[in-house]
């Protein structure tokens, strides 16, 4: 910590401020950089439901302006700093130049705030870096490092001072405008969830939160397989600290009701406070209405069982990852057609988890595999991994690739949890040198234009499958539903197949 004390007195006695003014927060020591989620520090800019902090909107027209997304950012930019200047008493405080050339240092160095902090008040109110934070709102930065010093002033940018200082209606309304979209792309609000369990009362509740909070929007997901609907549950849940046997517990109670349940999306000051368990933000909000709908409405289900009606994100970053999850949707056609005139197939695509818009819909948490020749393979993996980096739109994606001795997987990962993984392989363990030739050259066309195993070959890799993992039972089914008949076509199959598992093959396909 003796580095950061240097920077820090340097910074301070700069400042005019004490450095024994910052709080102590762990380890008996000054903590100078204050790790925050940038749209927690906005939601501390709300007082009595108005946003005082309409300038950092500004300030993000202007940036989109730069980047060629309208016409107009630096214009209101430049007459809301003119009036800023007026309003300070002061010498323009920043000129529409030199915020362009901090734009650009950001898209070429990224956010140096461990160099030059943003700092905030005692209350966590931004006092200085309102340019940073509405690059960091336009980058999808999620959280950023801040400097708390003890100053509680006020800085009051609400709507209502760019009224007073004669910015127009047509003005306003785009501002305002832009704010009420932020909310919502930038899951600046909170993700409700009402489960099946009271799919009866779905609109009521809906109604009944109009009533106190401002509902952005609500729709409602149906599911058609329990795959997909199971799969989403536990996503909804995997950024959460709830027990993986509490969420088996709810898909358990919830056999019994339709394959549905509502999505609401709320706004409102949501006052947060720490949780023990691991120092992450929860909203007090958010706890006291799950708490009022859970007592209202636990009566009217049968053998109820707690947390079967209601479910809300903690905080912003678990609306990002909800809102993100239920908008899930990777068409992997275009990677498909990409490679179309390479040697591949895929295998497996006839299973329970891939409906019939596949290709244009891919399942959740779950991956498509491709057998391929050597000869292919890089210029595969170079598409795949292209496609993959055109999908990803924020920093909080991943694309992780792990080798392995026949191929690789990549893997497309939101905050670590597994979205859809493209694995690619030359060669499958347990066949003959020539099965992958043999599997290309039986290959067959699917009606929907990418190239798929015959289906001897595919009971090859089932077979496999299902002996290193006898679990899962679908690829057992796959075997039987296909199983051969004739003596020439068993053969021609176990002499694609190792030896030693010729009597189990053999044992599979009599049953």
């Amino acid at each position: 910590m003796g580095f950061l004390r240097k920077i820090l007195k340097k910074y301070f006695t700069k400042n005019k401020q004490q450095i024994d003014s910052i709080p102590p927060i762990i380890n008996k020591e000054p903590l100078y950089f204050i790790n925050m989620s940038v749209l927690e520090l906005l939601s501390h800019e709300t007082q009595d439901n108005v946003f005082n902090r309409f300038d950092i909107i500004v300030r993000y027209l202007a940036i989109e302006n730069y980047y060629g997304k309208n016409n107009y950012g630096f214009e209101l930019y430049n007459k809301m700093q003119i009036n800023r200047a007026n309003y300070l008493n002061s010498d323009l405080p920043h000129t529409d130049e030199r915020f362009k050339n901090l734009i650009k240092s950001v898209e070429t160095v990224g956010f140096l705030t461990d160099k030059h902090p943003i700092t905030i008040n005692g209350l966590l109110k931004l006092k200085d870096g309102s340019h940073r934070v509405a690059l960091a709102l336009y980058h999808k930065i999620e959280r950023l490092n801040f400097i708390k010093i003890d100053n509680n002033n006020d800085i009051n940018y609400k709507l209502s001072w760019f009224k007073d200082n004669n910015f127009t209606e047509a003005e306003l309304e785009i501002i305002k405008n832009k704010y009420n979209t932020l909310k919502n792309e930038l899951s600046w609000h909170f993700v409700v969830v009402l489960w099946s369990p009271v799919n009866k009362y779905f609109s009521e509740i809906t109604t009944d939160l109009a009533k106190e909070y401002n509902v952005l929007e609500f729709y409602d997901k149906h599911f058609s397989n329990d795959y997909d609907f199971q799969t989403m549950i536990k996503a909804l849940y995997k950024i959460d600290d709830i027990a993986d046997w509490k969420v088996a517990k709810k898909l358990e109670f919830m056999t019994n009701y339709p394959k549905t349940f509502r999505v609401i999306k709320l706004d409102f000051p949501p006052e947060f406070r720490r949780k023990k368990i691991n120092s992450q933000s929860i909203s007090i909000t958010v706890e006291k209405i799950k708490n009022h709908y859970r007592n209202l409405y636990k009566d009217k289900i049968p053998n109820y069982f707690f947390d079967i009606i209601m479910h809300i994100g903690d905080n912003y970053e678990h609306s990002d990852f909800m809102n993100m999850v239920l908008s899930y949707n990777c068409d992997i056609t275009p990677f498909l057609n990409s490679i179309k005139d390479k040697q591949y197939c895929l295998t497996k695509v006839d299973t329970h988890y891939n409906n019939h818009n596949f290709p244009k819909e891919t399942p959740l948490n779950k991956d498509i595999d491709i057998l391929c020749s050597d000869n292919d393979f890089n210029f595969i993996k170079e598409k795949a991994t292209e496609f993959i980096e055109n999908f990803m739109k924020s920093p909080n994606f991943k694309l992780r690739c792990v080798k392995k001795d026949n191929g690789i997987k990549l893997r497309i990962e939101y905050k670590q949890y597994l979205l859809y993984q493209i694995d690619l392989s030359t060669n499958i363990s347990g066949t003959s040198k020539d099965f992958v030739n043999e599997v290309l050259n039986s290959r067959e066309l699917n009606p929907k234009g990418f190239y798929q195993t015959s289906i001897d070959m595919e009971i090859i890799i089932r077979f496999l499958e299902y002996t290193k993992n006898p679990k899962k039972e679908y690829h057992l089914e796959y075997i039987k539903k296909n199983k051969h008949k004739t003596q020439s076509e068993l053969e021609n199959i176990l002499s694609f197949i190792d030896k030693s598992l010729h009597k189990e093959f053999l044992n599979l396909n009599q049953n």
